[in-house]
């Protein structure tokens, strides 16, 4: 029986060569979505009256967004959320309306659409940013990652 020992020199990733690095990023790219990234969203959405959420990020649109009460819904989206926040203005304008004495029968479903739109370009860019270079070197730095000088994970 044969026994060897081996030594390797450990990196952290900002020791890693620019191709090591390159590797490391492309090798782990997935590493910030490979789990249920949307689910702060869709719990937000669930406290705020939905009763569906469901969407595919790789789709353009392809968002479901299931309300009861879309006035309701409407309304705990302007109290919760910032005005500079993309479903900010599609729920604000819908409460406008109501106040302006359309019916919610007539505009409801434009509106859902609109909201619709906004939460699938909401997700959209949390998946952008999740798998970037900086998230993905955040991540890494967060859990304390080393390399081998190829960039393996150790």
């Amino acid at each position: 029986m044969r026994i060897e020992t081996k030594e390797y020199k450990i990196y952290e990733f900002d020791e890693l060569s620019e191709a090591s690095k390159e590797r490391v990023l492309t090798n782990l790219w997935y590493i910030n979505v490979d789990y249920g990234w949307w689910e702060y969203i869709e719990e937000e959405a669930e406290e705020w009256g939905a009763t569906r959420f469901d969407f595919d990020v790789y789709k353009h649109g392809h968002m479901f967004l299931g309300v009861l009460e879309p006035a309701k819904f409407a309304e705990n989206i302007v109290a919760n959320v910032g005005d500079q926040s993309l479903l900010y203005k599609p729920a604000k304008e819908f409460l406008d309306a109501l106040d302006a004495g359309e019916l919610e029968e007539e505009i409801g479903h434009e509106y859902m659409d609109d909201i619709e739109l906004a939460f699938h370009e909401l997700l959209r860019r949390e998946y952008k940013y999740l798998t970037s270079d900086e998230a993905i070197i955040e991540t890494i730095k967060a859990n304390g990652y080393e390399f081998l000088e190829n960039g393996k994970i150790y």
